[in-house]
């Protein structure tokens, strides 16, 4: 749950940057300027293997180790996730995670 929280929290704070709201807003009270663009190209034919799929980005991976994990939580600061670590070795797998979005003929075919 501490992770999904995270993630929310992040993804908010992110579009609140490109919006330019609350206190993200510039001085002037514009929004920040909008990054770079960019395009999936949906037309793609074909399938491609894994390796190929994982060396272009179409598939990305998150592997982060219960060390790593407990690590975030203490720099967080809540007390709930400091109290409770997450069991293992501090090189054990806590998270191995691959997406993509499936939705795109190209990748979902392959």
């Amino acid at each position: 749950m501490l992770v999904i929280g995270d993630t929310i929290v992040r993804g908010v704070v992110k579009l609140a940057r490109a919006r330019g709201l609350g206190p993200y807003a510039t001085a002037t009270g514009a929004a920040a300027p909008e990054a770079p663009r960019r395009g999936i190209a949906i037309d793609q034919p074909g399938t491609r293997s894994w390796e190929e799929l994982l060396g272009d980005g179409s598939v990305r991976r998150l592997h982060v180790i219960v060390g790593d994990a407990n690590a975030a939580f203490e720099r967080a600061g809540d007390p709930r996730a400091i109290n409770r670590p997450e069991r293992g070795g501090a090189d054990d797998t806590f998270i191995d995670l691959y997406t993509a979005q499936a939705s795109v003929p190209a990748i979902g075919r392959s």
